[in-house]
């Protein structure tokens, strides 16, 4: 047929395996071990790798390759990144991409251009499809093999809503043999609903794929998704005949055949990416790989105990007993080879725990569609604690809080126990995963009744894997991650041992912490620097070039001159990539440590130089690549001993982070273990944030011996966890999902610090929260903060005849109070408070800035007011009618008092304030209040004033603020009857 597409020819110019090899280069010349969340990136969010480049060949006397490549790659364009990126925060709630989900949305959304993401479970895959449709108001197709998956991230995303609209019809629908609602695909393929979700079998029903092709030509499909696209190869470990057609049936249509293909799995060894490109006919395909590895994974492996599972679980029920209410809500697979020992097992369970209120079910094809469903379901909402299951459990769950992860047996290959641990720790906590098995475990795998049927290649190719989960499980030697790695052909970035698994763990115990790869510590990043300068220049040029210092030209290599800012950014980026204390390690660290120890490796050439100035000798050492530095440019380890400062740095590092953990734990009973792995390391991030914030709080309260007040929070947390169990079910989603713990914990403290004002949607959005359901937590918060009111001490006289101040919504300054001193931040290049007034002035409520402030820890409301006064000193336009909703302005009569307090007194609001005070001291607000407050109050020391006294002053303050405010930006104000536009 003319409209046919001929595969020979679509890959004529396109070599897949090299493209596949490239894609894996490229992924180790960015590699960053692990996950993490909220979704944060080691690159820069608008960097992309150009995968259509020549390679760049480094010859042995050039050492700037690395930089030239850095400095010349084609950004993703900053309108593009910001204009995606509000799709992601309105939707999900986040505000960053992960690596690499930026340059393949680039490649489909812009390009149009098919894609092949081969990503670990929990690293994002699932978002390079949804935000397209999202972003671009049109409809993706999303194909999976399983079932109950899509239905649960179909539920998912409609319980989500976004900030624009938290209250939008459906954005999801799923099509399928078991859709119930037969009205669903007709409104799906009348373009209703932005992501479908549909079987590979439902391509191939009656003229489904006909059906498709009208909705596209209403231009309204933007991208079909091949979800576990594995099973489209012969080669995979779960080969389906029905994936491998897929990419005959779109490309042989004459419609569909133009849409973008996206290929996504999280198993797949070079050999089995290829295939999948080949099966699917991507057409020059955007190829993206990273590491396979999860460094959040704490991976053991044991065998089994005369006794059986008795025996080896006796640990896992003991522990189970002894976890408070919150840690046995937390959720675990046991995986079993056969549906008898999953029914024996969850009867030894059951019996076992039945006292310890943790519910355990089973779950395997032999049972009843219904039986199945309510395991699902309840694993899935957290009322079922442990789910003892055959082996195929778990590839329909979209949880991402699952924390153990335990086999009594082997599955059958290494891609099998990947992807079933995978399932573990997705939110990027620490997460176990402890299999139990002998070496005749293995042996049946080989049998006929799992190979037979299979062709000699692809049965060689099974038993190749068999062999290797072997190897695996046997050895007492090997690192477990980076056996793992090793299957897919990838290089660890950690070395030789990932520290985490039993056997790393033995070693360490036995004294063999000397050596580590020190690649993302400081030795990459000093590698690029050497290459950077001439073989001439020393440690004074490189200690410049750590701290961001400009140097002259002289002193740098050719390709650098020309862009030293870019090179310096690139520094910068690298400095800031380096995790926990080392992003603030002294430029020391660099050359008297790590330096030394490179030289020493022969990763670093030192030569000896010398001058003559003014009849003085001057020799140094000056530093270049060599080879094996070359080498190690872009990608692989760098394994260099351990200095005693480093190991000193670890010491103290780890004893701040300790005392911290144990404050949040002891004082305050925050679970510390529900902080993620990489947050814990640093000491650090969102989530640590949030609970230290809480429990600081918590704790002065209890120092203050405000008992009652902590009953009040109490019993708000209480509430809106409450909330949170009702959104889980609901949606049929985890309580993490409905809400994790730390944005319980941030709306707490958001709501006991508003000082008895009402919270605002806004400020629960700006924390990150995403639901249908937020006007439901809007009500159950403000009901507390109205039922747990403090009388106030002080009550202002409301007199209804006095006249309000007139504000105009656009005041600009004619120009800055001149005693106004603007100082911006060395790092940020920007002063205190311009972060605040920026984005108040751009529509952000003073709340949400409050939650939110650009160092990422909660301020108080009034500070937020304190930065816009600030912003208006210093010359730029300010809504005061806006801002006079956060703080109240004064009153006619209010502001004579004020006039006349600063008749009386004699003091200048408008002059110096370090010299118009009484006597040419500072101006206290304490001396201008007086005629106000009166000479008694004055002298009292403040902790002899009354709370009447405390609350009088601190409302005259406010005001004075006002006053001070307008007069220093000779604003004369008007008074009418409300608070309206001039």
């Amino acid at each position: 047929m003319d409209d046919e597409i001929q595969f020979d020819d679509t890959f004529a110019d396109f070599d897949v395996d090299a493209a596949v090899a490239n894609a894996k280069k490229n992924q180790k010349a960015s590699q960053s071990p692990g996950i993490s969340n909220p979704y944060t990136s080691k690159r820069p969010a608008n960097q992309t790798t150009n995968e259509n480049q020549p390679e760049r060949k480094v010859s042995a006397t050039d050492n700037s390759g690395a930089i030239d490549a850095y400095l010349q790659a084609k950004p993703v364009s900053i309108d593009f990144n910001n204009a995606v990126t509000k799709t992601l925060t309105n939707y999900f709630g986040h505000s960053k991409f992960r690596r690499g989900q930026l340059e393949i949305l680039d490649a489909i959304i812009n390009g149009k251009q098919d894609a092949a993401v081969f990503w670990s479970t929990g690293s994002g895959k699932s978002m390079c499809y949804m935000i397209p449709p999202l972003y671009l108001k049109k409809v993706a197709i999303v194909i999976s093999p399983l079932i109950s998956l899509m239905q649960d991230q179909v539920a998912k995303l409609n319980g989500l809503g976004n900030e624009e609209s938290l209250s939008e019809n459906d954005i999801a629908a799923f099509l399928g043999s078991s859709q119930t609602d037969r009205g669903v695909e007709e409104r799906a393929l009348n373009g209703e609903y932005k992501i479908v979700y549909c079987t590979p079998e439902k391509l191939s029903t009656g003229n489904f794929l006909d059906r498709l092709a009208n909705l596209h030509l209403q231009n309204s499909i933007c991208l079909i998704a091949i979800d576990e696209s594995h099973c489209v190869s012969e080669w995979g470990h779960d080969f389906r005949k029905d994936y491998r057609l897929i990419g005959d049936r779109i490309r042989n249509h004459h419609v569909l055949k133009q849409i973008p293909i996206v290929a996504l799995t999280a198993t797949a060894v070079p050999r089995v990416q290829s295939d999948i490109i080949k099966s699917l006919h991507l057409r020059s395909p955007k190829i993206v790989q990273q590491s396979f590895d999860r460094d959040n994974l704490i991976i053991k492996v044991k065998r089994k105990p005369n006794g059986g599972y008795k025996v080896a679980l006796k640990g896992f029920v003991d522990h189970m007993f002894q976890l408070d209410a919150q840690k046995k809500r937390e959720s675990t697979i046991i995986y079993c080879p056969t549906q008898t020992l999953v029914e024996e097992l969850t009867f030894w369970l059951e019996t076992r725990l039945q006292n310890s209120n943790v519910k355990v079910q089973s779950y395997h094809g032999g049972q009843s569609m219904g039986h199945r469903q309510d395991s699902h379901v309840n694993f899935l909402t957290g009322r079922t604690s442990v789910i003892v299951a055959t082996l195929a459990f778990g590839m329909g769950i979209d949880k991402i809080d699952t924390r153990r992860i335990l086999h009594w047996g082997p599955p059958k290959t290494v891609e099998e126990y990947y992807q079933q641990i995978g399932r573990a720790g997705r939110d990027g906590i620490e997460s176990y995963c402890t299999m139990y098995c002998n070496s005749n475990d293995f042996d049946r795998y080989k049998d006929d009744f799992y190979l037979g049927g299979l062709s000699a290649s692809v049965r060689a190719n099974q038993e190749a894997s068999i062999d290797s989960l072997k190897k695996f499980a046997m050895s007492e030697e090997v690192c477990r991650r980076a056996e793992i790695l090793k299957f897919f052909q990838e290089s660890p970035s950690f070395g030789e041992r990932c520290g985490t698994c039993d056997t790393c763990v033995s070693r360490r115990e036995n004294g063999d912490d000397f050596e580590r790869d020190f690649a993302d510590s400081g030795a990459r990043l000093l590698l690029h620097i050497i290459s950077s300068i001439t073989p001439s220049q020393g440690v004074t040029t490189i200690n410049k070039i750590i701290l961001g210092q400009k140097v002259e030209d002289y002193r740098l290599a050719r390709s650098v001159q020309n862009n030293q800012p870019g090179f310096l950014d690139m520094v910068k980026e690298m400095k800031s990539s380096m995790q926990g204390y080392k992003k603030r390690l002294p430029a020391s660290y660099f050359t008297k440590d790590i330096l030394p120890a490179l030289v020493d490796k022969g990763y670093v050439q030192m030569s000896s130089h010398t001058s003559n100035s003014g009849g003085y000798k001057a020799t140094w050492s000056g530093y270049s690549l060599t080879l094996k530095g070359r080498q190690h440019l872009s990608n692989g380890a760098i394994i260099l001993p351990v200095p005693s400062s480093v190991r000193q740095y670890e010491k103290e590092h780890k004893a701040k982070i300790e005392k911290s953990l144990q404050e949040m734990r002891n004082r305050c009973g925050i679970d510390v273990d529900k902080i993620p792995k990489q947050e814990l390391e640093e000491g650090d991030g969102v989530v640590m944030k949030a609970f230290k914030i809480w429990c600081n709080y918590l704790d002065t309260l209890e120092r203050l011996g405000k008992n009652e007040r902590l009953q009040e929070l109490e019993d708000l947390r209480l509430r809106i966890d409450a909330w949170r169990m009702d959104v889980a079910s609901q949606y049929r989603i985890t309580p993490s999902d409905a809400m994790p713990d730390h944005q319980l914990f941030s709306i707490a403290y958001l709501a006991a610090t508003l000082k008895n004002q009402k919270i605002e949607k806004d400020s629960l959005i700006a924390i990150g929260l995403r639901s249908r359901n937020i006007e439901d937590l809007l009500v159950t918060i403000n009901d507390w903060i109205e039922e747990t009111k403090a009388p106030e001490s002080f009550e202002p006289k409301n007199d209804s005849s006095d006249s309000v101040m007139s504000l105009p919504e656009n005041f600009q300054p004619k120009s800055a109070w001149e005693f106004f001193s603007y100082k911006p931040n060395k790092k940020t290049g920007m002063a205190t408070w311009e972060s605040s007034y920026n984005r108040f002035m751009s529509g952000v409520c003073v709340h949400t800035i409050a939650m939110n402030p650009s160092n990422g820890r909660p301020i108080q409301a009034q500070t937020v007011v304190g930065h816009i006064f600030d912003g208006a000193l210093a010359g730029r336009s300010i809504n005061l009618k806006k801002l006079a909703q956060y703080s109240k302005p004064p009153t006619k009569s209010e502001w004579d008092s004020l006039q006349q307090a600063e008749i009386e007194t004699s003091l200048d609001v408008t002059g110096d304030p370090k010299t118009s005070g009484v006597n040419g001291e500072s101006l206290r607000l304490t001396d201008f209040l007086v005629p106000i407050m009166g000479n008694e109050f004055a002298a009292k020391d403040f902790k002899e004033r009354t709370d009447e006294e405390k609350d009088k002053f601190a409302y005259w303050c406010n005001l004075f603020k006002w006053y001070s405010l307008l007069k220093r930006l000779r604003f004369e104000p008007t008074f009418g009857d409300s608070v309206v536009d001039v």
